[in-house]
């Protein structure tokens, strides 16, 4: 099973960027990319042209991304490498496919299934098996985890947003999965899709940083320190929580770096 490259040109990497921390030369080192890593064009205004997502449909080099209760169908050989499949190969209904836009002229599709059967189909078809998406992120392969977290989410917002919050009927989607719509005609509310805004941050002592880890998570698995931010509250002040709250007695907000 091919799987198209995503992007080519290198990363920028931590080491070269550490040696100034200067915005500028970040910039720089970024722009030298072929693409930038965490880049996957959208191409919004392509949601309500049903001729052309029609067309994408039935382009042999087009990409679905399955999805199943949040488990990413990958290689059962290598969970660390989703399953990339073309529209005939899927031998599934497409017309449920949610585009997700677009990475060095291939389109990308994502599509959910519901039931068991369905899932036992494709594992065998393909010689795959679902991972959990939560848990397989961090081993991911990194040029495609901003597609498969995309896929994820908005098959999620779908499965949460079935009915309409203001009367209760049924809603169906629209904008080529990108938005829902209510179905009775005297209410008719729409709904788009939404992220609670929160940081990441990696907060570094002489040649250490500290890192953090979730009781269930496996052995030797750790991250970053992160959380949500609440409604009223500043990016720095969150920060200094949360360094607080993972024992961090001294944060120097002097000395900080994002982009």
């Amino acid at each position: 099973m091919s799987t198209p490259s995503i992007c080519n040109g290198s990363y920028p990497t931590r080491s070269a960027a550490s040696k100034s921390k200067s915005p500028k030369r970040i910039s720089s080192a970024i722009a030298k990319c072929s693409t930038f890593p965490y880049f996957v064009d959208r191409a919004s205004h392509f949601r309500e042209d049903s001729a052309w997502i029609g067309a994408r449909l039935n382009d042999p080099t087009t990409r679905l991304i399955v999805i199943y209760h949040s488990a990413v169908l990958c290689h059962e050989d290598n969970a660390a490498l989703p399953c990339f499949l073309s529209p005939d190969r899927a031998n599934i209904d497409l017309k449920a496919s949610i585009f997700l836009g677009q990475v060095d002229g291939i389109t990308y599709f994502t599509l959910s299934i519901h039931t068991e059967d369905e899932a036992h189909h494709f594992s065998r078809a393909h010689q795959a098996t679902f991972k959990d998406y939560a848990s397989s992120a961090p081993v991911l392969q990194f040029e495609y985890r901003d597609l498969v977290s995309l896929a994820c989410f908005t098959n999620y917002w779908h499965s949460r947003h079935r009915k309409c919050g203001t009367c209760g009927s049924a809603t169906t989607t629209g904008s080529a999965g990108h938005r829902r719509i209510c179905t009775s005609t005297t209410c008719a509310q729409q709904y788009f899709p939404s992220m609670d805004p929160a940081v990441i941050m990696l907060i570094e002592h002489e040649d250490r940083c500290l890192l953090g880890r979730q009781q269930h998570w496996p052995e030797g698995m750790h991250s970053t320190l992160a959380g949500f931010v609440e409604q009223g509250e500043c990016h720095y002040k969150l920060k200094r929580n949360e360094a607080q709250t993972n024992r961090a007695t001294h944060f120097d907000g002097e000395d900080q770096l994002g982009w």
